[in-house]
């Protein structure tokens, strides 16, 4: 099959390994797969071509794309970031010689409207503009959703709770639609099996900019087992780095079991983190898969998160992991100290997890749900 990636918001580069990685990743996989793939990404600010991993990259407007690969004819585009240059992109399909079915990832950004993240905005100056910009956003992209959501085109959603949000925002009944999520590299997040012993490593690895990682949780929790029996036992692991950051972890980093790094990680510093740990903390607020947790669950961490959102289509609460209320401090309590006082449990979820997210998230299932989409499409 002829496969065009087209991804508006990037692709990675050398300067930056992972802008837009999980597009890099499907990539290569459909390189393996033997179909003739060809990556575009769209740029109203320059015209280049480069590799990348062996991955010939043609970046740049309209013009630069005909130019380069205007005598590649697809059999379906792969699109995403499909609202980031409207304009761009319809002159892009415009400037195809024939009619090319697409499958267009729909992914969170623009796709909500603002009254469901109130928790990240202060009311303000900043706060009015924000709320003006994303109205324009959601009219935009309504519009332009509307325009492809024919029987021809297909769209793809990461989690079911993704696609209702996503309908109900912009009011569109898609008429071509999967649930697909962003595959998880289980060959480089190997599963490890694990087991409490007499210290137990609880790690949390989040960006510190925004409200919507719940951080302020995570310190609330930490606070709250400092009061229990066994909170000695626990080493607490913190990664991450935002302008909330240093007023958040302050407020535990006087107990000498918290250790705290200011720091973003690589993949390759992860694995090995997740190979030392064997709870991961991680309240949120708003989550349309989360990839980070996917990928600890792979590597047999088990995982104290919130129930909300997309997280119970991905964690089931004391099989895969362990739900919890976020305006219940205690249950996030409560789970840990189940998990670390019922060794048989913890070894249970530790096994269901890693098979759970093979089964639903693995490349290889991706791809296989992926490709069966494109070829309904085509014929």
């Amino acid at each position: 099959m002829k496969i065009l990636f087209v991804s508006a918001a990037g692709y990675p580069t050398r300067e930056n390994l992972y802008r837009c990685g999980f597009v890099h990743t499907r990539v290569k996989k459909y390189i393996e797969e033997k179909h003739e793939v060809k990556v575009y990404v769209p740029s109203m600010w320059e015209n280049k071509e480069y590799y990348f991993d062996h991955v010939k990259v043609i970046k740049g407007g309209v013009d630069f794309y005909k130019q380069k690969l205007g005598n590649y004819i697809p059999d379906i585009i792969f699109h995403h970031f499909f609202s980031k240059y409207d304009d761009e992109i319809h002159q892009f399909y415009l400037s195809l010689d024939r009619d090319i079915p697409a499958i267009i990832w729909v992914h969170g950004g623009g796709a909500i409207l603002f009254t469901r993240r109130l928790f990240n905005f202060e009311i303000s100056l900043k706060y009015m503009k924000e709320v003006l910009r994303n109205i324009k956003t959601i009219h935009r992209i309504r519009k332009l959703y509307t325009k492809y959501n024919t029987d021809k085109n297909g769209f793809v959603f990461i989690s079911d709770w993704m696609h209702k949000i996503a309908s109900k925002d912009l009011g569109i009944n898609f008429l071509n639609y999967q649930i697909i999520p962003n595959p998880i590299d289980t060959q480089l997040y190997k599963y490890q099996e694990k087991e409490i012993r007499d210290i137990v490593n609880v790690i949390s690895i989040r960006n510190y900019d925004s409200r919507k990682y719940a951080n302020d949780i995570l310190i609330k929790v930490i606070q709250k087992l400092s009061k229990k029996s066994f909170f000695n036992r626990i080493h607490f692991h913190l990664y991450g780095r935002g302008k909330y950051f240093e007023k958040l972890t302050g407020k535990v980093s006087h107990f000498s079991n918290v250790f705290i790094q200011n720091t973003f990680l690589t993949a390759d510093q992860m694995v090995n983190l997740y190979q030392k740990n064997e709870i991961m903390l991680v309240p949120t607020r708003q989550d349309a898969q989360g990839v980070t947790m996917c990928e600890a669950m792979s590597s047999g961490l088990v995982l104290v998160t919130s129930d909300n959102t997309s997280i119970p289509e991905f964690v089931k609460d004391r099989e895969t992991g362990c739900l919890c209320d976020n305006k219940n401090i205690s249950q996030f309590v409560e789970a840990i100290e189940y998990l670390i006082k019922n060794k048989n449990a913890f070894s249970l979820i530790n096994r269901n997890a890693a098979i759970s997210i093979r089964e639903k998230c693995s490349l290889e299932s991706i791809y296989s749900d992926e490709i069966t989409f494109a070829r309904s499409l085509i014929s």
